[in-house]
């Protein structure tokens, strides 16, 4: 009778070295967890660029085949609209909303050619840090292995 009486007498809970137990199991998932979320921002921001690059140039494309001189044209050639000039242009004809274009885009940072932003529509260049609405990234200008960086906000 006595044992039963000191069994019911015991407390619940929990000892210290089950809750150290605890801690240490959830210790490992976040730092197993961590650096698998902040992969999958990188692939939607990498994503995201991408698809505003293939908006962008669907846009010079369709704006390109309403003109038919070269000269009111965007594109590379000389005599023609060059690209940073051509986003201005899109924007003011409203056939582009520049609140939906990241400043990477918008000819005044890196991607400042319709060279440079065919690369990025394809996937050619990849973010490096995330800060924010600003964004590192780097795009390999074409035909060689240098790559260049430029900071982008949406």
């Amino acid at each position: 009778m006595n044992l039963l009486f000191r069994i019911k007498k015991r407390k619940a809970g929990f000892t210290l070295i089950e809750v150290i137990v605890v801690i240490a199991i959830l210790a490992i998932l976040g730092a197993i967890l961590v650096p698998n979320v902040l992969g999958y921002r990188m692939k939607a921001e990498k994503s995201n660029i991408q698809t505003s690059a293939k908006t962008v140039v669907s846009s010079i494309e369709a704006y390109n085949s309403d003109k038919d001189d070269n000269t009111d044209q965007i594109s590379d050639s000389s005599g023609s609209i060059d690209y940073a000039s051509g986003i201005t242009e899109l924007i003011t004809e409203k056939i582009l909303d520049s609140s939906k274009i990241p400043s990477c885009l918008d000819g005044t940072h890196e991607v400042k050619t319709v060279a440079d932003l065919e690369q990025v529509a394809n996937g050619d260049f990849s973010v490096n840090t995330m800060n924010g609405e600003q964004s590192t990234i780097t795009v390999t200008e074409p035909g060689s292995t240098q790559a260049s960086s430029t900071t982008t906000g949406k």
